[in-house]
C-alpha cells in the first residue's frame, strides 16, 4: 500500500468518526465519501489482461482511481497535519506555562530562605557577642547548650575563630555537632537548591 494511500485511509477515518477538525469535517466528509467510494469500488474481477471496456486494464484503472484519490486528499491531510501540530504546540504551551508556575513559586521559596538567613546573621547583636566571648570558655559553652541552636551558632559565627573552638571543645558532643551543622550551613555562599 502506498504512503498516500495510507494517510488517504486514515484522513477519511478522521474525518468520518468526527476527529478532524471541527471547521472541515462536514465539507470533508461529503468529498472524502465520494472519492473513497470510487478507490474501493472494484468491477468484477476478470482473468489478466481482459480488458474492461477499453484500452486499459483493470489494474491501470484501479492505479489511475488511486492516483485520483490520493490526489484528492493531499490539501486534507495537510490542514489535518497542521491541526494535530497546532493541538501538540498548544499542550505544550500549556505545560510550559504549569512548569513557569512551578519556577516561580520555587524562586519565592529561595527568597524566603535568604530573608531567614538573613535574619539569622543578624540575631546575634554586638553586645551579645563581647558578653560570650568575654566568658571562659566552660561557663559560655554551657549557657551556650541552653540556647536555641540557630541562636547559639550565630554567637559563635561572630565570636572571633579561635575563641568558638574552645567554647564548642567545652560543649557536648551532640549539641556541638548540631550547632557546627548549622554554622556550616549559613557559610554557605550558594544557595541549598
Amino acid at each position: 500500500m502506498r504512503s498516500c494511500e495510507l494517510v488517504g485511509f486514515f484522513v477519511v477515518a478522521a474525518l468520518m468518526s468526527g476527529v478532524a477538525q471541527p471547521g472541515f469535517a462536514n465539507e470533508q466528509k461529503a468529498q472524502s465519501t465520494h472519492v473513497a467510494e470510487a478507490a474501493t469500488t472494484k468491477a468484477a474481477p476478470e482473468p489478466d489482461g481482459v480488458t474492461a471496456g477499453g484500452d486499459e486494464t483493470l489494474d491501470q484503472k484501479d492505479g489511475k482511481t488511486k492516483d485520483l484519490f490520493c490526489e484528492s486528499i493531499v490539501d486534507e491531510a495537510r490542514e489535518q497535519r497542521y491541526y494535530l501540530i497546532e493541538k501538540r504546540l498548544t499542550l505544550l504551551l500549556v505545560e510550559t506555562d504549569k512548569r513557569m508556575v512551578e519556577v516561580r513559586a520555587k524562586k519565592r521559596e529561595l527568597e524566603a530562605w535568604v530573608q531567614r538567613r538573613e535574619a539569622f546573621a543578624e540575631q546575634a547583636s554586638g553586645k551579645l557577642v563581647e558578653i560570650y566571648g568575654g566568658m571562659k570558655p566552660e561557663a559560655s559553652a554551657a549557657r551556650l547548650e541552653k540556647l536555641d541552636t540557630g541562636l547559639a551558632a550565630s554567637l559563635l559565627l561572630a565570636i572571633a575563630p579561635r575563641q568558638a573552638g574552645v567554647i564548642l571543645n567545652e560543649m557536648d558532643e551532640k549539641v556541638a555537632a548540631d550547632i557546627t551543622a548549622i554554622m556550616a550551613a549559613s557559610a554557605r555562599r550558594k544557595d541549598p537548591s
